[in-house]
């Protein structure tokens, strides 16, 4: 009995197991196809609404249908990192549509406006806490963590089928001596 409890516990982990990485591997293809992106949550700076640490699925619109009040996310001005804050106001100047942001945390308006075609889209779930583990996840320390997880299961499974297959012998060789 104990030996088909571990057996029924192994099958159960290993099962649970490629079911995440199923999961995870669905989500970043259904993502890639969509061109949703999630984003993490880096500063204080969009509170209560939004807190350091949470995840932000984000829908890529562009500049279509932005309006006051919408969270967006945008390339900052030199490009180089995202930033998640609200739209305060849209004004024209010279005939190009820019954004006034602000996040709710802070006492002013961002010091630049921000062109529209530099939004990339809308939050449209928050996510809370998710982000602290996406971090984590994108460290070396977690990377390694992950490719030993995965050796573990992959030699686990080869010991099974060698297991299995030393039993199917010797369960031939005892029926053949019978």
């Amino acid at each position: 009995m104990p030996a088909t409890a571990a057996r029924l516990g192994r099958a159960t982990a290993t099962a649970t197991l490629t079911l995440l990485l199923a999961a995870a591997a669905g989500a970043a293809v259904a993502a890639t196809l969509t061109g949703v992106r999630v984003v993490v949550v880096a500063s204080g700076s969009m509170e209560p609404a939004l807190r350091t640490g949470d995840a932000l699925i984000v829908r890529p619109t562009g500049s279509a249908g932005v309006a006051p009040t919408d969270i967006v996310v945008y390339r900052n001005g030199n490009g180089h990192r995202w930033v998640i804050h609200r739209v305060v106001e849209i004004r024209v100047v010279n005939g190009q549509r820019y954004l006034v942001t602000k996040g709710d945390a802070n006492n002013t308006t961002d010091p630049d406006l921000t062109p529209v075609d530099a939004v990339y889209g809308q939050a449209t779930l928050r996510v809370p806490f998710l982000g602290r583990a996406i971090h984590f996840l994108t460290t070396p320390t977690a990377r390694l963590l992950l490719a030993v997880a995965i050796a573990l299961v992959v030699v686990h499974e080869l010991l099974v089928i060698v297991d299995i297959r030393q039993r199917m012998r010797a369960r031939a060789r005892t029926a053949g001596r019978s």
